[in-house]
């Protein structure tokens, strides 16, 4: 059967690009491929030369496909061909399990009496994983086949390439969720979470805490110094439908006047001598939770002009923006601000403290 070469790649990269989940990819790709390949699964695996284990990350069937995370230690004689064999890209298996390399796999998989052929991914002479399309018991996979799936080593390469650093990312956010639900239980053990009183003499003004707390409004407390403003804020906080967010606690007093626009609404790199890098302002630091502003007053009248002003319009403008970042539609994109998050979605409520 004669083969458009230019349509094959193109239409198989299509399928490999087709979704975001690489053994979706894997699968669609499979689906296409098995009109021109004996091939009746497929398989994807990423090696550790230094420890010596390979892992299957993902695999398909005709019928189903699967995101998997199956390793094993790869024998001496794997290990050695793996070194031997590094130099060509595709190896063609009439029995998977005769070869030393296959076998371990396919044990997990099932199929050791079928062929296989193997391809290393490369990009810029870095060696990322390996694609396996298993065959049929009894059709050999032939040169023809080999060429055929050799033209998808990059598409296949940059696919695998992209997961890796996605799964990454993830491995990374979820340390970052573990230490933050850490740190969050520290600060409440440390703070407290009860208020002494709140049956009795302070009843009252835990009555009012729970009714503002579900709201999306904000919330001004007043009172002497020490009276304890700052618990009940923090009491607020953790009524509100925002416990899981951050409370984010800001002293006016302490923050020079020239400073304020930067640390309330951040600046972008460049806007002044001295911002050699984006800063994110506590605004934005509050998504999804409670901004404390203790000493409110203490702030000039055009302070709080502007504080006023993101209250009311529900936007704020880095120092230095192009352009200020307003809330969207629950169906748009949000943009790279964060308040369509934290108004629309999170009820981001802000607590104003005065002595």
């Amino acid at each position: 059967m004669r083969i458009d070469k230019k349509g094959f790649f193109r239409d198989a990269t299509l399928k490999i690009c087709g979704s975001l989940d690489i053994e979706k990819a894997l699968w669609q790709c499979l689906l296409y491929i098995r009109d021109f390949l004996p091939a009746s699964q497929m398989s994807l695996y990423i090696y550790s030369q230094k420890t010596g284990v390979a892992e299957i990350i993902a695999h398909a069937t005709e019928a189903d496909y699967r995101a998997l995370s199956i390793k094993f230690m790869m024998c001496e004689k794997g290990r050695q061909q793996v070194l031997e064999q590094r130099s060509i890209r595709i190896h063609n298996v009439p029995r998977a399990g005769d070869d030393p390399v296959s076998a371990p796999a396919m044990k997990c998989l099932g199929g050791l009496d079928l062929p296989i052929l193997f391809m290393d991914l490369v990009i810029e002479s870095e060696f990322l994983g390996t694609v396996a399309v298993h065959g049929a018991t009894g059709i050999p996979f032939g040169s023809a086949h080999e060429k055929l799936l050799t033209m998808l080593n990059e598409p296949f390469a940059i696919a695998l390439s992209n997961h890796l650093r996605y799964r990454k990312l993830q491995e990374f956010n979820d340390v970052l969720v573990d230490r933050n639900r850490y740190l969050k239980n520290e600060l409440r053990m440390i703070s407290g979470v009860d208020v002494i009183g709140a049956n009795f003499g302070l009843k009252e003004v835990m009555d009012m805490a729970r009714q503002v707390a579900p709201m999306d409004s904000p919330v001004l407390l007043m009172g002497e110094t020490g009276v304890g403003k700052e618990l009940i804020a923090s009491t607020i906080h953790n009524l509100s439908p925002r416990r899981e967010g951050p409370l984010i606690k800001v002293n006016c007093g302490a923050i020079p006047e020239g400073l304020m626009d930067s640390e309330l609404f951040g600046h972008e790199k460049g806007a002044f001598t001295g911002a050699i890098s984006r800063k994110i302002g506590r605004f934005e630091r509050a998504n999804g939770g409670t901004l404390f502003l203790d000493e409110v007053g203490e702030l000039s009248q055009e302070a709080q002009v502007r504080l006023l002003r993101v209250l009311q319009e529900k936007e704020i403008e880095r120092v230095g923006a192009r352009r200020r970042f307003e809330p969207t539609s629950a169906s748009s994109p949000p943009p790279i601000g964060i308040w369509r998050k934290c108004w629309v979605q999170a009820g981001f409520v802000t607590t104003f403290i005065t002595a």
